[in-house]
């Protein structure tokens, strides 16, 4: 378990902290230095976009549209979106119809209204070129972040 971060460096411009372990304690010469990024709001700012996608979807297929803003989404599951919505219980099929078409309108509407976070790229680019590792990680499905990682190439 780690008990405290210890000595604050830089690196190349990006901040980094060795950690201290209670039995072990690594040189930061052998350690491999990693970049791991969140996705949504992180590297590609999405909230508007979903937020809206999910009001035309359910005012599409359900007529029900809401005004809560894009933070209400932050942080929730899909379940939790869907009661956002409709305190109702939606059926697996409603559930899967009302995915679908936010899909759909997401990507259309991302070929013009997504973009990078700025500075993300460079953070990246600089990461890179220190030898560092980089992921995004995302409870997002994969398909979509790979769709959207497209759409703002």
């Amino acid at each position: 378990m780690v008990e405290r971060l210890r000595k604050r460096y830089t690196a190349g411009g990006l901040s980094c902290a060795p950690l201290t372990h209670r039995r072990l304690s690594v040189k930061i010469d052998s350690v491999k230095r990693a970049l791991i990024l969140d996705f949504d709001g992180v590297v590609v700012d999405t909230e508007q976009l979903n937020y809206d996608t999910w009001n035309l979807a359910f005012d599409e297929i359900m007529g029900i549209h809401i005004e809560t803003g894009r933070h209400a989404l932050v942080g929730l599951t899909l379940d939790e979106i869907y009661k956002l919505w409709t305190p109702d219980d939606l059926s697996e099929q409603m559930k899967t119809t009302l995915l679908e078409r936010k899909t759909v309108l997401y990507f259309e509407g991302g070929k013009t209204r997504l973009s990078p976070v700025p500075g993300c790229v460079e953070l990246v680019r600089r990461a890179h070129a220190l030898g560092w590792y980089s992921a995004i990680v995302s409870r997002s499905r994969r398909l979509r972040v790979l769709g959207t990682l497209d759409l703002v190439r």
